[in-house]
């Protein structure tokens, strides 16, 4: 019979690391530059989307290709620096990623950043070498569409029935939900309550196996 789970699909921001703080700070000081003061309750119905879905919201229109470009590499610019010297990972990832590390699970990252914002933050916090494939969201339909979990399964190899989504945001696991796959909330960045999932933890610091054998797949790796 064929292994249920093969592939895991992470998202990073939000996720993987912490970044929500700065990304409030960086879209916010980009908007000063046309005016706006963005608050943070239209930052939280955005965070963990793409900038072509998050700017217009932002402003209230449609901008023009050329003001979303400059609006949008304004706050990329100030959210690489930042991340450059403050990007941290929760407490417990990295076991989650050893865990499946170890038991020769295909992983990978499929982020609504573009590749730039991912390569600084992986660099960063030294996590390439768990990830078989990188996908970037930013020129893809933006969550809950599920293209870019759907294009990184892709990219492994692997069905998407026998791929695992964990993601911290309800746009992420409902594009995980709308790709077949099934779904891992972890309750860093949104309220417990908001998240909808097969299985919800509040945070990594909960044992893996313990949470992952709760799900009651069958497993490529071994358990």
């Amino acid at each position: 019979m064929k292994n249920d789970v093969e592939g895991i699909l992470w998202d990073l921001d939000g996720t993987l690391v912490d970044t929500k703080a700065l990304h409030f700070a960086s879209w916010h000081e980009a908007l000063t530059t046309v005016g706006i003061d963005l608050d943070h309750a239209t930052f939280e119905q955005c965070f963990g989307r793409n900038n072509s879905y998050s700017l217009p919201r932002y402003l209230g229109y449609t901008p023009s290709k050329e003001q979303f470009d400059k609006i949008s590499g304004l706050k990329e610019e100030i959210f690489l620096q930042g991340a450059k010297r403050g990007a941290r990972l929760f407490p417990g990832v990295r076991q989650w990623l050893d865990f499946f590390q170890e038991r020769h699970f295909s992983q990978a990252i499929a982020s609504s950043a573009p590749m730039c914002n991912i390569d600084t933050l992986i660099d960063a916090c030294d996590i390439s070498a768990y990830f078989s494939a990188i996908i970037p969201g930013a020129d893809l339909p933006s969550k809950p569409a599920p293209d870019v979990f759907l294009k990184a399964a892709h990219a492994l190899g692997i069905a998407a029935e026998n791929c695992i989504v964990i993601e911290d945001a309800p746009a992420g696991l409902q594009a995980g939900r709308s790709a077949g796959m099934k779904t891992i909330g972890v309750a860093n960045s949104h309220p417990i309550d908001r998240l909808v999932a097969d299985l919800v933890v509040p945070g990594f610091m909960a044992d893996p196996e313990m949470a992952i054998s709760s799900l009651g797949l069958n497993w490529a790796g071994s358990l």
